[in-house]
């Protein structure tokens, strides 16, 4: 079974920086006044912020998801990072869900694994609700910040070669390197 990641929180406009595109796209003082610029300015910084936690695999501003999969050796390897706190654990039982004791949570900087305390069968499906993220968009690494605000920038047609060549760049540093390292 593939692992499953479903958002179940959205970010609220209030944590977007949205001054900060206003600023970057050079928009007047007091633009954002009226309703429909400001929500077509945090559309574009929602559309980014997913593009770029997609090519990382990492969850930019904090919120809550649920992830499921399969439990090996009592551990489940998230293919996210940073966890800050796993909100509930449950497996499938007879009878409906049972709940799940979890250990101790590792977040590395690419990936996250989740020891279980309690015994699960083996290939048994295990459903977390955790909390995930760097926390506030002031958290968030600088480079992959603008990135963020580059995309959004250029959110309104194709994204110019120039710009995805300079976004990857920017996120380069924060990307996994796959070759020669297996994960635990």
């Amino acid at each position: 079974m593939a692992m499953t990641i479903l958002e179940t929180e959205a970010i609220a406009d209030g944590a977007l920086p949205i001054a900060q595109l206003a600023a970057h796209l050079r928009l007047p003082e007091g633009y954002g006044v009226e309703a429909d610029p400001t929500r077509r300015l945090a559309l574009s910084l929602l559309a980014a912020i997913a593009e770029i936690e997609a090519r990382l695999g990492k969850i930019l501003i904090a919120r809550e998801v649920r992830v499921a999969g399969v439990a090996e050796g009592g551990r489940i390897a998230l293919p996210l990072a940073p966890v800050l706190e796993v909100l509930r654990a449950e497996r499938d039982g007879p009878e409906g869900p049972i709940p799940v004791a979890v250990g101790e949570v590792a977040s590395e900087p690419h990936w996250s694994v989740v020891a279980l305390a309690d015994p699960v069968p083996e290939g048994g499906v295990v459903r977390l609700r955790i909390r995930a993220g760097y926390g506030g968009w002031d958290a968030v690494p600088v480079g992959v910040a603008q990135a963020v605000i580059l995309l959004a920038a250029a959110s309104d047609g194709d994204v110019p070669a120039g710009v995805n060549a300079h976004v990857a760049s920017l996120i380069a540093p924060m990307r996994e390197r796959r070759l020669g390292r297996g994960r635990a």
